[in-house]
């Protein structure tokens, strides 16, 4: 009995590996795949105006976490044009700008990424890997940006619907100056921003938090990467189906 038991206990947990394993190369084969669409766009001039007119009706937690499901399944990436329901490249652009902005001014992410509209390189793609014929289908597609100077490197995912930046990276290669980041209140304004009830923070390193939604279907995290080969800091949050 005793044997019975150790054989499934150690069945269980060879489950679990596979299933965190098969997640990380789904993750790393996705990651590959947006930075050779972003490695073939050009590179467009940013000197856009903000759109404050951009005000599409919310997505339901539900809603979500489906798009974010279909978003991290190791389908293939339609690149295509915007709706009449979706971002354009400069709305996009312009949109991503002043959430950066805003994120730096509440602590979220350092004030040296505030400058991001001053001679930064910027390259952007729409795509999608569902087609789904839903009230909301126009929500499953996303603009991938990537801004650049010098030592800092921005790279996001944004709702082509609501504009909203689902996850962000932000890379200093330099880090001559170190900002003290409260995750606990970061992950809390980020939460907020996405107007997405949360709670329950966690934490497991120094480095490392999450909120869970009331419902526990989404969470949201935050990791901050120091010293880590040519990067000197990564800032990477990420809203994700739980």
């Amino acid at each position: 009995m005793k044997n019975q038991k150790k054989q499934t206990f150690i069945g269980v947990l060879l489950i679990i590996v596979i299933i965190i394993g098969s997640f990380g190369v789904t993750k790393l084969l996705l990651r590959k795949q947006e930075q050779r669409l972003l490695s073939e766009v050009k590179e467009f001039d940013i000197n856009v105006t903000s759109n404050n007119e951009i005000n599409n009706s919310s997505l339901t937690m539900e809603q979500i976490r489906e798009i974010l499901i279909t978003w991290s399944d190791n389908r293939d990436i339609r690149v295509h044009e915007p709706t009449i329901n979706q971002l354009t490249m400069d709305e996009a652009v312009s949109k991503a700008i002043e959430d950066i902005k805003y994120f730096c001014e509440k602590g979220i992410l350092p004030k040296k990424f505030a400058d991001i509209d001053d001679y930064w390189n910027t390259q952007a793609f729409l795509g999608n890997k569902a087609t789904l014929e839903t009230s909301f289908k126009d929500a499953f597609s996303y603009w991938t940006i990537r801004f650049s100077i010098d030592e800092l490197l921005i790279e996001l995912k944004q709702n082509a619907y609501s504009g909203d930046i689902w996850e962000i990276s932000a890379y200093d290669f330099i880090g001559s100056e170190i900002d003290n980041i409260n995750i606990e209140e970061a992950l809390n304004t980020y939460a907020d921003y996405l107007n997405i009830n949360m709670s329950n923070y966690s934490k497991s390193e120094l480095s490392y938090g999450s909120l869970t939604s009331e419902d526990s279907r989404l969470l949201l995290t935050y990791q901050i990467n120091r010293g880590s080969g040519k990067v000197s800091s990564k800032y990477e949050i990420e809203l994700l189906a739980n």
